[in-house]
């Protein structure tokens, strides 16, 4: 009886050690997902920071402005269609003679090749990732080819926005 009593009190204090172990993996995984989170916030703003900073710094003065033509802000619906992708759905965050910025869709690599449907799908370009961001917003920053009819067509859907610049 004495080894039972003994046995029976030795599996009590494991049992109690194994939840005082899982209690504490509980915690510590806990702290591991709110360092996680705060990780990526902390990369996000980082993110959000470097963009606010080349903005401010390629926009303060004609020496270091590279764009040949000027961005306007554009909040519009709109749909990259590529061949490899699929049709992705997002919104235009800006806008100018040679390109668009897409934002709120999936990143794409440089050099994938599409059409960029705009104006509820009547205006169709055909354009090339140039780059992209990846992260909250996934930023995809488009070149077009355009020949001399989708130029025109282009340059009347831009006169909305002529009063606008982005930064």
């Amino acid at each position: 009886a004495r080894n039972v009593t003994e046995t029976a009190q030795a599996a009590e204090v494991v049992h109690e050690q194994i939840e005082r172990v899982a209690a504490e993996a509980a915690i510590a995984g806990e702290r591991a997902d709110e360092v996680g989170s705060n990780a990526r916030g902390l990369a996000a703003a980082v993110s959000d920071l470097k963009r606010a900073v080349v903005r401010a710094v390629r926009t303060s003065t004609e020496d270091v402005n590279r764009r040949v033509h000027p961005r306007y802000p554009a909040e519009l619906p709109c749909r990259l269609i590529t061949a490899d992708h699929g049709t992705l759905v997002g919104r235009l965050a800006n806008v100018s003679q040679g390109g668009a910025r897409l934002e709120g869709t999936i990143a794409l690599p440089p050099g994938v090749s599409g059409i960029l449907a705009v104006d509820g799908g009547t205006l169709r370009l055909p354009a090339t990732v140039q780059g992209g961001q990846g992260g909250q917003d996934n930023t995809i920053r488009l070149v077009f080819a355009l020949d001399a009819a989708q130029t025109e067509s282009w340059r009347r859907f831009l006169e909305q926005f002529t009063g606008r610049v982005a930064a």
